[in-house]
């Protein structure tokens, strides 16, 4: 859910957001002052996922999975990512980029 709120005593669109895991939104406000009105618009895009780990790109094998299903499914190929830090999101253009690291430790 969002929700905006217009404060004409600053100028100033607040916004707060909810973010599923699933769906995030990037909001660009576009405003026009019309004959003395005020008139914003908003375009909601839903961001694609990337994966990243070990200096691969790795795309999202659906958008309906969570991270941590995904981290499943790709440890089948790249066995290290079962037990991979995940960091993220980060939006980089336009897309939401997560990083699995390598989880570093002894043996013995």
């Amino acid at each position: 859910m969002i929700q905006a709120q217009y404060d004409e005593t600053v100028g100033s669109c607040h916004l707060s957001w909810h973010v599923l895991s699933l769906s995030v939104a990037r909001i660009v406000n576009n405003s026009d002052n019309l004959q003395g009105g005020l008139n914003i618009t908003m375009t909601i895009e839903t961001m694609a996922r990337e994966f990243r780990y070990d200096g691969l790109r790795l795309p999202d094998p659906n958008a309906k999975l969570s991270v941590d299903e995904v981290r499943t499914a790709f440890s089948a190929t790249y066995p290290e990512i079962a037990t991979a830090a995940v960091t993220g999101p980060e939006a980089v253009g336009n897309k939401l980029v997560y990083h699995f690291t390598k989880a570093i430790g002894t043996k013995g």
